[in-house]
């Protein structure tokens, strides 16, 4: 697996965007969704800790609309297999009463 954790570059008009057989780390998935603005689709299967996501990235997350964010071990790690996680109902549930939360904060 290759990892995806520095620097990625601008990609101001990409909507779609899947990676297969990564490492990727908190870091990278940030900076992929710094570097695209305008994404909508983004899929990462190979493997991925959402326990590690602080909720600034979760909140980062939540503007993609259709999110496939791999939770597979490395070792596990295998084409058709099962162990794919979607931003779970309750963290979506947790993003969204946290951005009332910012926005009540910001009055």
């Amino acid at each position: 697996m290759e990892p995806v954790h520095g620097a990625i570059p601008v990609m101001c008009k990409l909507h779609t965007l899947e990676l297969y057989g990564c490492d990727l780390t908190c870091e990278g998935l940030e900076g992929i969704l710094d570097k695209c603005p305008l994404l909508e689709t983004l899929h990462i299967h190979g493997h991925f800790d959402k326990r590690e996501m602080d909720k600034e990235l979760k909140l980062k997350c939540s503007r993609v609309n259709n999110l496939t964010l791999d939770t597979k071990k490395p070792y596990d790690y295998g084409y058709g297999s099962a162990g794919s996680s979607y931003l779970s109902e309750e963290d979506s549930s947790q993003i969204s009463s946290e951005e009332e939360d910012n926005d009540s904060g910001d009055e």
